[in-house]
């Protein structure tokens, strides 16, 4: 053992100088420092007391009677490790598991021999890691710690495995994976529940037609063949009832995560070409074309980052470029009805004189021109002999409802929302007063 293998033990175990080709001497001198450290004073006086394993930030408290056991293993346990000899090693860590069930430390340095072993024996391996499930439920189940409960799903994974039920082991990593996918005792577990699911199939041994259809189904999940896994597993639920093992793996689950991933994938590959397509047109400005491909990525996915920067600035685009097509619409039609208003005046048409000035009032109410014909019109049809129809002209409610589309189309939206409101309350059947109030109160610019 070199100063090095010494220096790296969690004990206070003494140096003995000199070199490892002392002979009998050196093994004595540190058989002796071992012991002294194991059995010093100061580990005599924390027998009462509670002791910590050295484990940084990850300390834990061990029962006061456990101690002085666990101590006691777990440096015999890092001697044999430094010393290649692993099994030994193993057996040792596993002893002080027991006495200190759950322990982090302990069950990391069980991981950590796991690795260096791996491949022999690791049917043991599955055997040691069972021996501490139950202890390690029932910790999760006092303490609530999330790395404890993940823990317990995975050492219920291995358990599984060392019982020869590769499916509900692999739904068991499954599990522990969805809650900490940097489980890596979980991803080697998975690994190895699959390679014996694709032994079972090699071999094909099994007790019925249900069974076989079972483990191809998780084979081809586990492979990520969703069409496969569908396939399978739907036809081995509709085979008869699931029992044993069969029911405990939920395979129903199992089928439907394989229908949603098919569902990802799909929505994946079709993203990319509603995306690119919509680059383009917010690139070229085309913002009601961009719109709909936007809102349809959103809904797919409201947490779409790439997408919900430039949903923002093309929803508000394309409300400002609705504003400005409908105020060139009016705009149009008024300079129309302006010309319609002076022919049918010259010619002495003084109905449709009058019907063109109250549609000009309706677009706007303060038109002078208009204003100035409607009075006219009245007077011709009263001499006549006409009732000259009267025409109101709601100059409050269309001037408050111009001024807050004014107001939303810079962004001013408790403004806009005051102007529509007093629109309405001037007059409460202003169709464009109640659409715009319905736009600012349901779906209102800075929450899209």
């Amino acid at each position: 053992m070199t100063r090095q293998n010494c220096a790296d033990l969690p004990f206070s175990l003494p140096f003995v100088r000199g070199g490892v080709g002392r002979g009998r001497g050196f093994a004595v001198i540190f058989c002796f420092g071992l012991c002294a450290a194991l059995f010093s004073p100061a580990a005599a006086e924390n027998k009462q007391q509670v002791a910590l394993l050295p484990m940084g930030s990850e300390a834990r408290e061990i029962p006061a009677t456990k101690v002085d056991q666990v101590r006691d293993l777990t440096a015999r346990a890092l001697v044999e490790e430094k010393l290649g000899n692993y099994p030994e090693a193993l057996k040792l860590y596993t002893m002080a598991l027991s006495a200190a069930p759950g322990h982090p430390f302990l069950l990391k340095s069980l991981e950590r021999l796991a690795h260096l072993i791996y491949g022999r024996g690791e049917r043991d391996l599955d055997g040691l890691r069972a021996h501490h499930v139950e202890e390690a439920i029932r910790r999760t189940e006092v303490t609530g710690f999330h790395k404890d409960a993940v823990a317990a799903i995975s050492l219920e994974g291995h358990r599984l495995l060392h019982s020869e039920l590769p499916l509900e082991a692999a739904d068991k990593f499954s599990q522990s994976l969805s809650k900490d996918n940097t489980d890596q005792s979980a991803v080697d577990g998975l690994e190895r529940a699959k390679r014996r699911i694709a032994s079972r199939l090699k071999k094909g041994r099994f007790k019925s037609p249900q069974e076989y259809a079972a483990y191809q189904g998780m084979d081809h999940f586990l492979n990520g063949d969703w069409l496969g896994a569908i396939e399978a597993l739907e036809r081995t639920i509709k085979m008869g009832p699931l029992e044993g093992e069969l029911a405990a793996a939920h395979l129903p689950d199992h089928a439907a995560q394989a229908r949603s991933n098919i569902n990802r994938e799909i929505w994946t590959s079709e993203r990319e070409g509603i995306m690119k397509q919509a680059r383009q047109l917010y690139n070229e400005s085309k913002w009601l074309e961009a719109e709909p491909l936007y809102k349809r990525i959103m809904d797919a996915d409201p947490n779409d980052q790439e997408a919900k920067g430039l949903a923002v600035v093309v929803f508000k685009k394309a409300d400002e470029t609705r504003a400005h097509q409908a105020e060139e619409a009016r705009l149009k039609d008024l300079d129309e009805t302006l010309e319609q208003m002076r022919k049918s005046a010259k010619a002495g048409d003084s109905m449709t004189t009058l019907e063109s000035c109250a549609h000009i009032l309706d677009l706007d109410p303060q038109n002078v021109e208009a204003l100035t014909f409607l009075k006219a019109s009245q007077e011709r049809l009263r001499k006549q002999g006409f009732m000259a129809p009267e025409v109101t002209v709601d100059a409050a409610a269309e001037k408050a409802y111009r001024q807050a589309l004014l107001h939303y189309g810079n962004d001013e939206l408790k403004e806009a929302l005051a102007s529509v409101q007093e629109a309405l309350r001037a007059n409460p059947n202003h169709a464009e007063a109640k659409t715009l109030l319905e736009k600012l109160t349901s779906h209102p610019k800075e929450g899209r």
